[in-house]
């Protein structure tokens, strides 16, 4: 569902040479173990994504679901790790 979801937004998407990535958050209020808590966020409680996007409209063409940590030994840490998979 989730590379559905990632095909359609691709394919509706003008394409800029001004991008951004950030991070968003989808409430859930139920038990999971994905569920995050952030509380500068105007959604405290829920599923945190990445998100890569025209800077310009804000439009979501690709995204990451946030699960862990993970590191991977590579040594460019989460941040580096996000932008190098979007």
């Amino acid at each position: 569902m989730i590379n559905m979801l990632k095909k359609g937004f691709q394919k509706q998407s003008i394409m800029s040479t001004s991008r951004s990535i950030d991070e968003a958050m989808v409430l859930f209020n139920g038990r999971s173990c994905l569920k995050q808590y952030m509380s500068l966020k105007p959604t405290k409680r829920g599923y945190k994504i990445w998100v890569h996007s025209v800077a310009r409209t804000g439009y979501m063409f690709d995204f990451e679901i946030y699960t862990d940590k993970d590191q991977d030994g590579s040594g460019i840490g989460l941040g580096g790790r996000v932008v190098k998979n979007l």
